[in-house]
């Protein structure tokens, strides 16, 4: 049995019927490595503009219910490119969908470069989640492909590493870009569009992983919830739901938080703060990995309660010290809810069925993303940061701790 054909019969069905490498000009090893940066990458753009959101405030006398908006218009863009697209490079290949994604990319960050009003902001923002939609399915299926032994598991753990390391470095060096040189809100874009290009030319490089692709454009959504797999589904959408609303809470306002609440009016701080958040999720999904699902789970549900209740007081006092303590903790309990729902959910899809669970599961978690934000924004213009905040942070507690109560509950069945 030959290398290519062992690494097949590792693949998810929807993968292996069609993988079968072309030769690069790179080996399988650098092309691995190759892919993994330019999916860093891409992901990078995504949250760049998090930041800044305090500066278009300011420059476009914006409420906080419009930032939440331009913010969730991007969650609408990524479900809209994983139901309907979400299959497309299985019948194109993955190098034209690879290519797609990074010129979405680049018509966002143009739009954002020569931004003047907010109907161009929400353009951008979409045209980021498409091409971050797009980019997750694709990549993440090529690195599963090229993964130099095989393993599933490590390719897995690479994706996850690639995709909320670029998460979380966007805010980084968009806040040090913002902060430090001149023109932050064009600057910022016009350098990361500098190395998008880079990476369009380096995609050449990388092997066509998709043997003699169909070309069919099938747009049929596959999303379902078996009935066999319906008590742990809702257990693994009730915690992935309150996970991406935290990570939508701070994508979108953390700027305003530390600025009116907490008076810290420090574009690198912005940056700092979100990248705490994506990179302990990141090192919590990477280093604990081999926690069971269920001990993921309760753990993470456990430590986003307690995150919950500093950043609340930290909000409330105000002390930024409990309230990055708080980040800190929630990253966390972002990275083990994740990591545990998410294995919750690949454990019990049926193979042929996996596709639509897992894409149902996504879409609880981009709703996560987008209504409790909206609603916070809302609720912040009316009432104030703390009281908008605490509202929401009640509301995913209760959900927190009734699917904690259901997993406790559920795990004493089964051992009597």
């Amino acid at each position: 049995m030959t290398q290519n054909q062992s690494c097949a019969e590792h693949l998810d069905s929807r993968i292996n019927e069609t993988y079968h490498p072309i030769p690069s000009r790179l080996s399988k090893r650098g092309a691995y490595g190759l892919l993994a940066v330019i999916f860093a990458y891409g992901m990078l753009g995504t949250t760049m503009p998090t930041p800044l959101y305090s500066l278009y405030q300011q420059k476009y006398g914006l409420t906080s219910l419009i930032i939440t908006i331009i913010f969730t218009v991007y969650a609408l863009g990524v479900l809209l490119a994983l139901v309907f697209f979400g299959r497309v490079s299985d019948h194109f290949g993955r190098r034209p969908i690879l290519l797609a994604a990074l010129i979405m990319a680049v018509t966002s960050t143009l739009l954002f470069i020569f931004a003047t009003n907010v109907p161009i902001l929400l353009l951008a923002r979409f045209f980021s989640g498409l091409g971050s939609g797009l980019l997750t399915g694709t990549a993440t299926a090529a690195l599963a492909e090229l993964e130099p032994t095989c393993s599933t598991q490590r390719a897995s753990r690479v994706a996850t590493a690639a995709n909320l390391g670029g998460l979380g470095l966007g805010p980084l060096i968009a806040g040090f870009l913002a902060q430090l040189a001149p023109d932050p809100t064009q600057l910022v874009f016009i350098v990361y569009l500098i190395f998008i290009f880079l990476c369009i030319g380096l995609i050449g490089f990388l092997p066509e992983t998709v043997k003699s692709p169909d070309h069919k454009f099938d747009v049929r959504p596959r999303v379902g919830v078996p009935p066999s797999t319906r008590l742990i589904f809702i257990q693994s959408a009730l915690i992935v739901f309150s996970v991406f609303a935290i990570l939508g809470l701070f994508s979108a306002l953390s700027s305003s938080f530390l600025r009116d609440t907490l008076k810290e009016p420090n574009l690198i701080l912005d940056g700092v703060v979100v990248f705490l958040l994506f990179g302990i999720a990141t090192l919590a999904q990477v280093g604990m990995q081999k926690l069971t699902s269920r001990k993921a789970g309760l753990t993470g549900i456990i430590t986003l309660l307690a995150a919950l209740g500093l950043i609340e007081v930290g909000l409330s006092l105000p002390s930024i010290s409990f309230f990055l303590v708080g980040t800190i903790i929630g990253g966390l309990g972002i990275g083990l809810s994740f990591m545990g729902s998410l294995a919750a959910i690949n454990r019990i899809a049926p193979p042929k069925r996996r596709g639509e669970l897992v894409s149902a599961f996504f879409m609880v978690a981009y709703a996560g993303l987008t209504v409790p934000v909206v609603g916070v924004g809302f609720l912040v213009d009316v009432t104030n940061f703390v009281v908008g905040t605490f509202i929401l942070a009640a509301i995913l507690a209760i959900l927190l701790v009734i699917t904690l109560i259901v997993l406790l509950f559920s795990g004493k069945t089964k051992t009597a």
